[in-house]
């Protein structure tokens, strides 16, 4: 489907991809599991808006170029949580439990040049953020419990890692607590 819009579908126990878009498609409020390979494929400039997509056989979200994902839940894909290529747009998605049965995958994965990672949450994955090519800009993510490394960025890329600051006692009151180890408000964190 090519400039297609697609709300409140859901797709699952599909032989190939969950939903398949051509260029210029949006995607909001969908749901795709258990696909045999991905849970939602995107051509060029489509908007990918409040999906979940979990338990997929590969990545649960692949777009192409130019592409913006924000707001989803990717969780428990047998590859990739978030698999995109060139200057696209990716912020505030909740990304756990990816790629564990490949060993490669990973919450978040940028094949191409000047990709905007923002405000996202990777968690528990073969490995959190990977950056596979430089002119990127990584910021304000956070990345915990990769059980190969939480960040994989290649040279050439905008991104400061900071490994946060946790507290050493509970808090109750009104105050308390540590600084997460920067003022950077584009810090990326690990912890």
């Amino acid at each position: 489907l090519t400039g297609a819009r697609l709300e409140g579908l859901r797709a699952s126990n599909n032989g190939q991809d969950g939903l398949r878009v051509r260029d210029g498609s949006e995607v909001t409020h969908c749901a795709r599991v258990f696909n045999t390979r991905d849970g939602i494929s995107a051509g060029d400039d489509c908007v990918i808006i409040a999906c979940a997509s979990r338990q997929n056989s590969r990545s649960g979200i692949v777009a192409n170029q130019g592409c913006v994902i924000r707001d989803c839940a990717v969780s428990q894909n047998g590859v990739d949580g978030i698999l995109v290529n060139t200057v696209c747009d990716v912020r505030q998605n909740n990304c756990t439990l990816n790629g564990l049965a490949s060993a490669i995958g990973s919450g978040i994965r940028v094949t191409g040049f000047g990709t905007r990672i923002e405000a996202n949450n990777c968690v528990s994955a073969d490995r959190g953020i990977v950056i596979e090519a430089s002119g990127c800009i990584v910021v304000r993510n956070t990345c915990r419990g990769n059980t190969v490394s939480d960040w994989d960025v290649v040279a050439g890329n905008t991104i400061l890692v900071v490994d946060a600051t946790t507290t050493s006692a509970a808090i109750v009151g009104r105050s308390g607590g540590v600084a997460p180890g920067s003022v950077d408000p584009n810090a990326n964190y690990t912890y």
